[in-house]
């Protein structure tokens, strides 16, 4: 039982006294409590419904927080609600960076690098969810036995792609908030990264890269006046540095972005699955590719049912894919379908066309697993013919091509495949046929077939 001279107060299976203040967070009061039950210590945040302006926001908080399960998230155990207040009871914590630095100034290098990597990995947490925190700073971040969590997630919100969205809100912390915050720009989620960069900066050398007693007095300051590192004060290696001068570049499409900050040499060797994330994407991608054709070969169905089927519009976001992609393979991590959709999607609005998701089909020519639904089996026995005869496309196309006129219609297209084998299937040479004419227009060039057999090795 915690004593102490404060007003005890009890909700539910949870205590705590008044006496015992924690902190404050972005809505209400952190108190040091017990679960009466099991005698565990946790922390109540106490959120007087009066100081809440929009329960949809805090409504909000509470979701994302449910979502979070990392170690280096602050966890919510549960919310409560009382006629007057709601509870949010969440992990105790030892403290928070502010108040260590309060203490002792600065870290240590090794101290600071583990802060960072910590962070990251919360952050890493909130890139899979989707979540932008937007208020990074000192006193939210808090500290449990030794390890860094991130905390208050009342300024956080949903977003869609998180390599490339932009927001125009205003929120956070003036001091830690970057560039385009304070000057009411559009910003995206690199916002966070400065953040980061602004910190770890403090924690090394006791002082902040830039100081000021206004708004527009830090944005003078940050645009006239370099980064400097005061190695009078401390020394730090090449590759801290570095790190910080790219997370606090002021043009954001300059500053490092977020899967760039966890390949840097200074944190990679902890993040493989960063690091790997282009071949793993791309054997993603190639087995999503593989099970899409497969479907649409044994269905019958042709791109423009799959999309009438799927009910897309002229222009697919993030999350048409999303659907689509999770069906073939329910393990895709976000941070995976990211990163295969900003490849597909090139003029990086957001959005991508039928058009752009047509050539993304296109590009995987893959051997499906049945036989029976192979498409490309149709170009694999033209090349071997063509390989054992040591004979050109022009000699077989002109044989076939009856009118002479450079068009090879659908017959005669199905009489050529099965003289260099017999044993393909209809539908394997209606879906071959199908791919190389794509206009519809009831033929194939031989310049079409050609572009095909060169993709087979």
């Amino acid at each position: 039982m915690i004593q102490n001279t404060g007003l005890e107060k009890k909700v539910e299976k949870y205590q705590y006294n008044t006496s015992n203040v924690l902190g404050d967070g972005s809505y209400g009061t952190v108190y040091k409590g017990i679960n009466t039950i099991t005698q565990q210590i946790v922390a109540i945040k106490v959120i007087p419904k009066t100081k809440v302006y929009d329960p949809e926001a805090l409504s909000f908080e509470l979701r994302l927080l449910t979502k979070l399960k990392g170690e280096n998230i602050v966890r919510l155990h549960e919310t409560l609600a009382t006629q007057n207040n709601y509870y949010q009871i969440i992990d105790l914590c030892d403290g928070d960076l502010k108040q260590l630095l309060e203490k002792q100034q600065t870290l240590q290098q090794d101290e600071a690098i583990k802060m960072m990597l910590d962070l990251l990995r919360g952050f890493l947490e909130l890139i899979q969810n989707g979540i932008i925190h937007r208020d990074v700073k000192p006193a939210n971040i808090l500290i449990s036995k030794g390890k860094y969590k991130l905390a208050d997630f009342g300024f956080a919100r949903l977003v869609d792609n998180y390599a490339q969205q932009q927001f125009v809100t205003v929120l956070g912390t003036p001091l830690y908030m970057s560039p385009q915050l304070l000057q009411n720009l559009q910003y995206s989620t690199k916002c966070d990264i400065w953040s980061l960069g602004f910190i770890f900066y403090e924690v090394l050398y006791g002082r902040t890269p830039w100081t000021a007693n206004s708004i527009p007095e830090l944005v003078k300051n940050i645009q006239e006046k370099p980064l400097l590192f005061p190695d009078k004060i401390k020394q730090v290696n090449d590759n801290v540095k570095d790190v910080i001068r790219r997370c606090l570049i002021i043009n954001e499409d300059e500053r490092i972005g977020w899967y760039d900050l966890y390949k840097h040499p200074l944190f990679s060797n902890n993040f493989k699955d960063i690091v790997n994330l282009d071949d793993i994407c791309n054997n993603k991608e190639k087995f999503i590719a593989q099970i899409l054709r497969n479907e649409i070969v044994r269905q019958d169905i042709s791109i423009e049912q799959l999309v009438q089927k799927l009910n897309w519009g002229p222009q697919l976001t993030i999350k048409d894919i999303e659907s689509l992609f999770l069906k073939i393979d329910n393990k895709l991590q976000r941070i995976q379908l990211e990163h295969i959709f900003n490849k597909i999607e090139k003029a990086n609005n957001q959005y991508l066309t039928l058009q752009e998701f047509q050539q993304w089909l296109d590009k995987f020519q893959i051997p499906f697993q049945s036989y029976k639904q192979n498409a490309m089996e149709c170009f694999i026995v033209i090349k071997q013919i063509m390989k054992q005869f040591n004979q050109t496309l022009a000699q077989y196309y002109d044989k076939f091509n009856q009118a002479k006129d450079g068009k090879l219609k659908y017959e005669e297209f199905k009489l050529f495949i099965l003289r260099c084998n017999n044993q393909i299937f209809d539908t394997q040479i209606k879906s071959a046929f199908e791919l190389l004419d794509k206009q519809k227009q009831g033929y194939v060039t031989q310049q079409d077939l050609q572009l095909e057999l060169d993709k087979i090795n």
